[in-house]
This record gives C-alpha cells, sequence and structure tokens, in this order.
C-alpha cells in the first residue's frame, strides 16, 4: 500500500488508503462514514477509529472498544455509562 502523497484535505485518497488497509473511519465531518460503517459490520475492516458520534446510536459488532479519552470538552465521561450494551465489547471493560 502505498500512502505518500495523501493529503490531509484529500478525502478520497485517504478512504481508499484506509479501505485498502481494512480500516474505517468515522466522525461527524467524515463524508465516508457510512461507507466505514457498512464495511466494518460485513467485516471488510478490522478497526473503526471514531469519536462519540458511534455512541450516539450506531449498533456495531465490536469485540473490543479502546476508548482514549474520556474528555469532552471540561466535562468527564463515565466509561461505565457508554453505551456499548448491544455489542460484545459490553462483555469486556478494561480502563486503560
Amino acid at each position: 500500500m502505498n500512502i505518500s502523497g495523501v493529503q490531509q484535505a484529500d478525502t478520497r485518497r485517504l478512504e481508499q488508503v484506509c479501505r485498502e488497509a481494512r480500516i474505517g473511519l468515522h466522525y461527524a465531518g467524515w463524508e465516508y462514514r457510512r461507507e466505514s460503517e457498512r464495511a466494518f459490520r460485513k467485516r471488510e475492516a478490522d478497526v473503526l477509529i471514531a469519536t462519540s458520534t458511534v455512541a450516539a446510536g450506531v449498533n456495531l459488532p465490536a469485540r473490543a472498544v479502546i476508548i482514549a479519552d474520556t474528555q469532552i470538552g471540561l466535562e468527564t465521561l463515565d466509561v461505565a455509562s457508554l453505551p456499548l450494551k448491544e455489542t460484545g465489547a459490553a462483555r469486556k471493560r478494561v480502563s486503560l
């Protein structure tokens, strides 16, 4: 996979490189987030990198969820309250 020449503003190329690496991206401004959801559900993507947009009601078949930051502005999230009930990840909660 050739990642040279991928510019931040070149979303089409970034999506292509991520798809080839079996990685999906999911955030509010990402125009390919629905494609990332579909690929993750169909097991065409092994990893889904997301912001809190996933917690806003997207039900995905994850075995594990890694939460890198529990701060939103000045507010600290309670990890135990995140809506992971529908995923296999809800059975295994690990604090980092």
